[in-house]
């Protein structure tokens, strides 16, 4: 096991890579647009407050609290007003 100074973050502080990630907190505090734009900028290279990832790539978001279409209203909007973000895969219909 690599030790917090030598961990590779994929998001840096955020997310760790290649590890599993979780974002956790009261309800209403923030949790899933944060994971959002998260996602948004792993996912188009564009930096999120500052913060900038290690690496573009895919996302997979899993939220047990909001519903299915959260991701893809916040993407949508997003994408209208900014276009940084791809359209879904075809094959999956997902990001």
């Amino acid at each position: 096991d690599a030790s917090p100074e030598q961990e590779m973050y994929l998001f840096e502080p955020f997310l760790v890579k290649d590890a599993p990630n979780v974002i956790f907190g009261r309800g209403s505090s923030g949790k899933t647009y944060l994971t959002i734009r998260i996602a948004i900028s792993l996912i188009t290279g564009v930096p999120f407050f500052g913060f900038s990832q290690k690496e573009k790539g895919r996302v997979r978001f899993l939220d047990f609290e909001a519903s299915q279409g959260v991701f893809a209203r916040e993407a949508q909007r997003r994408r209208a007003k900014r276009g940084d973000v791809p359209e879904p895969s075809s094959a999956s219909g997902r990001m």
